[in-house]
């Protein structure tokens, strides 16, 4: 992913360390700015690898080279963020005293749509892949597009519902979700952006 890759790690080990001991110790505040400190990190990382990218064109012609590159990374940036969603589940609700039926459930399908995700950015990276044809980026840029959206409209109707309220166990899970759908909404509107300004002449 670049050159904000350590940071990223760092940020996402200490934030699945603070998130973790916030579930055993019912912090239902500090799980919020524990999360959000690493969706924060993963939002600076994506504006940093787009401007990296962008800053290398020539602004006559498309580069679609770095369309590509700049996709594979979002790509990457993306399962991490899915990856992190996943483990945190799993670190408080199957290893912490808090309770929440479903955080098994939604910790699997993290995880599931994080090694689809990684199996798609080491299908780009194969020699030769089609996936990285001008017409599979504008495809794939446009799947981006689709996702930032579908993650605003569930982030939307979770902050509408009231279920940020609850009293339940699905504090952590909310915590998550907040957290994530902010980060995979920037990643995925950071993509669109710059994958413009590489492709258009």
């Amino acid at each position: 992913m670049g050159r904000s890759t350590p940071l990223l790690i760092a940020a996402c080990l200490l934030s699945l360390t603070g998130m973790y001991w916030c579930a055993a110790n019912d912090l239902k505040f500090a799980i919020n700015a524990v999360a959000l400190a690493f969706a924060a990190v993963a939002i600076w990382a994506a504006l940093l690898e787009g401007k990296n990218k962008s800053a290398a064109v020539a602004k006559t012609a498309p580069d679609w080279q770095a369309a590509a590159a700049q996709i594979k990374t979002a790509t990457a940036l993306s399962a991490f963020v899915y990856a992190w969603g996943g483990v945190a589940m799993f670190l408080c609700y199957e290893l912490s005293a808090l309770h929440w039926q479903h955080g098994w459930e939604y910790g699997s399908i993290m995880l599931l749509i994080a090694g689809g995700l990684y199996a798609f950015f080491r299908a780009m990276n194969k020699p030769g892949s089609p996936l990285v044809e001008p017409e599979a980026l504008n495809r794939t840029m446009m799947l981006s597009a689709l996702h930032g959206i579908a993650a605003a409209v569930a982030l939307s109707w979770l902050v509408l519902s009231g279920k940020l309220a609850t009293s339940k166990g699905d504090w952590a899970a909310n915590a998550v979700f907040m957290a994530g759908g902010l980060a995979i909404i920037a990643i995925c509107a950071i993509t669109v952006r710059t994958h413009r300004a590489l492709t258009q002449s």
